[in-house]
């Protein structure tokens, strides 16, 4: 379990966490179980990147973006899943998981994010 113990009352923290994902696999949805009573609208949220270095070294190009997010404020865990689909290429892209907690809450914990995805069978 996740929590933002430290930083202001009622604003955003973000984790941000690399992902490797099978080459060819495709990203099929996202899952977030998490718990949403904290009285702010910071609402807990999970994002998936596919991002590819630009020429500048100062900028990125988000090649695919999935997300999902709790939709109702509620004392008890939550579990949202969001269809999605992304066929995962590391030869390209770097992907990588950003979740999105209020700051300094209690009432605002995540439990986990799942990434589906198949995986095509060889002939």
């Amino acid at each position: 379990m996740l929590n933002l113990p430290n930083g202001t009352v009622g604003q955003p923290g973000y984790v941000v966490a690399p992902v490797q994902l099978p080459q060819g696999a495709t990203i099929t949805s996202l899952t977030l179980i998490a718990f949403d009573n904290d009285g702010t609208s910071v609402v807990p949220q999970a994002l998936l990147g596919a991002i590819m270095p630009a020429s500048s070294s100062t900028t990125i190009n988000v090649a695919y973006v999935g997300q999902v997010a709790l939709t109702t404020e509620n004392g008890d865990w939550q579990t949202v899943t969001q269809p999605t689909s992304h066929v995962v290429r590391n030869d390209l892209y770097t992907y990588n998981l950003r979740v999105r907690l209020a700051q300094n809450s209690s009432g605002s914990l995540l439990f986990s994010v799942r990434i589906g995805y198949t995986v095509a069978q060889p002939d």
